[in-house]
């Protein structure tokens, strides 16, 4: 696996591009990480309010979105619910397990990535 780490200032280009890619069939949202939905329940209003409630017990950081590209070899057959897993593990892993967090399957690079998008900030006194 090779991970890559992007970040943003506009959570909702962010999360925008991702639905795009769901609109376009290249992606599909395969996990809502700490929402009380599940993400195929979710529009894309809740996606983003969830996320920028976060964002909002810290308006002092600037870039505060983190989407992270998860890349596997072709060979490797992961399920959604893999990719799901590895994407949540790899979020406790850089300590943001208790942020909000919207996890994206692509299919658009010659090979399957799972794209987790997330709050780019750690305050243990906020996180919900």
């Amino acid at each position: 696996m090779v991970a890559v780490i992007h970040t943003s200032s506009r959570l909702r280009a962010v999360l925008q591009y991702n639905e795009n890619k769901l609109e376009q069939g290249h992606a599909e949202c395969i996990s809502a990480i700490n929402y009380p939905k599940d993400a195929d329940a979710l529009s894309f209003d809740q996606k983003l309010n969830r996320i920028q409630r976060q964002l909002a017990l810290n308006k002092r950081t600037k870039v505060n979105t983190v989407h992270v590209s998860l890349n596997f070899d072709p060979s490797e057959k992961l399920s959604k619910e893999q990719l799901a897993e590895i994407s949540k593990a790899y979020l406790k892993g850089i300590g943001f397990e208790k942020q909000p967090a919207l996890v994206y399957e692509h299919r658009d690079a010659g090979h399957r990535y799972a794209g987790p998008t997330t709050c780019a900030y750690r305050d243990n006194q906020h996180q919900s």
